[in-house]
Parts: structure tokens; sequence; C-alpha cells
């Protein structure tokens, strides 16, 4: 088969390349020829236009007969070219800074962080929960956490600012696992995580690991100390 890559190609594609630009300085030296097939080439050059650095021209060629043809001029990006980051689906970059009052997320069908199930509650469970919160709660679900979903949420909770990486958890006394206002996860979850019920903590009704701690732990401070405010120790002005 007759080689494309000749100097004639590459001077025709070079031509037309300065064709597309405003300016002859804009395209550089030649790089290579890619023969696609026997009629059709794609010859590439540097490419020395502003704001594309990195990034080379590539001319298609064809072939008729003796002559040659024009099929296209493009810029395509070499790996180290400046480009936008990789699209990322909504479901996956959505936070919950991003809905409002009023937002509703779809439906996922296939969500990875849930499975179905068929466990429900006995007609006993119903109706204690249903004195305890109300009669019109949801006390049945379709799907309940994946092990992937688990997962995930374990991650995300330990690694945030009610896990044990935080400043308030390192120089804490205690954790919270021995405070008495900790209450246990009822769930796998319940061997990481559990919930603070004391309300001068700024951690109060959030799930925090057991390795978390913070100043309001029950059972720190001085013991049988009283609570009357000392005035001799006052602030006086």
């Amino acid at each position: 088969m007759k080689s494309l890559d000749t100097k004639a190609i590459r001077d025709f594609a070079y031509a037309h390349a300065i064709k597309t630009t405003e300016s002859s300085s804009d395209v550089g030296a030649y790089i290579k020829t890619d023969e696609i097939d026997k009629y059709t080439a794609v010859i590439y050059f540097e490419s020395h236009l502003k704001g594309y650095k990195n990034w080379i021209w590539a001319v298609s060629v064809s072939t008729i007969g003796r002559g040659y043809t024009l099929s296209e001029v493009n810029l395509l990006a070499t790996p180290d070219a400046l480009q936008p980051p990789k699209w990322v689906s909504w479901v996956k970059r959505l936070e919950a800074k991003d809905l409002g009052p009023s937002d509703i997320v779809p439906y996922i069908k296939d969500d990875e962080n849930l499975q179905t199930t068929a466990v429900t509650l006995t007609d006993e469970e119903k109706e204690t929960l249903q004195e305890t919160v109300g009669e019109n709660i949801a006390i049945e679900r379709e799907r309940v956490l994946s092990p992937v979903g688990i997962e995930k949420t374990a991650a995300r909770w330990y690694n945030s600012s009610r896990g044990p990486m935080v400043t308030s958890a390192k120089i804490s006394a205690k954790t919270c696992s021995s405070c008495g206002y900790f209450i246990p996860l009822q769930s796998r979850l319940s061997l990481m995580f559990g919930v603070c019920a004391n309300q001068v903590s700024a951690d109060d009704g959030r799930i925090v690991s057991h390795d978390h701690g913070c100043g309001a732990h029950s059972e720190t401070g001085i013991k049988n100390s009283s609570a009357t405010w000392d005035r001799d120790r006052s602030i006086r002005y």
C-alpha cells in the first residue's frame, strides 16, 4: 500500500491548518502522521494558539486519484492540556446543602446504598410504635441500607466533625461511649455510633462516634462540687 506519509501531504495539511487560524504562527512543527486506511490520513502539528497550551492540530486528509482533499481541521487536547474536570452525575455530587425546603430528590431505582427487604414489624411492634410516635408513621420500609450504604455512612460519619479526629475529641478526658448522655443506635452502626442527648453539648441530638468526646461528658469535672456561683470568685468591675 502506498504510504500517505509524504512531504506533499504534510505541506497540504499544514497550509490548511494555517487557513483555520488568524496567524500562521499558531501552527507549529510537524509531529506525526496516522494512516487511517489507504485513502485517509491524519496529520498532527504543534499548536501555539494562545489559551491552548499542550493542544495539537489534527488535519484529516483524503486522497482522490493523484490529488488530496481536506476533510477537517481540529484542535485536540493532549494528556497534559488544561481541561475541565470529569463530569460527575448529579446523583453523586448532590449534597444536603443543595436542597431547599420544597425540593424533592428523584427516585433512584438502582441505588447501591439501598437494598430491598422483606422484614416487617409484628402486630405488637406496630402497635407499640404507633402509640409512641403517632398513628400516621410509616412503619414498614421497602428498602433499607445495603452493606455498601452502611460502609459509606460509617466512613462519612466517622470522618466528620463528630468523629475522633476533631480537637474536642483529642483533648477530652473521656470518650462518648462512657458518657451517660450517649444513646447507642439500634442497628449495625451501633458498633461505632450513638446519639448525644446532652443539651449543653454542641453535639446534642446528633450522631457521634464511640471515640468522640467533648467537655460536656457526664463523668468528668470535680464530683460533689457545688453548682452555686461563688460570688467571691466573680469578676468585679
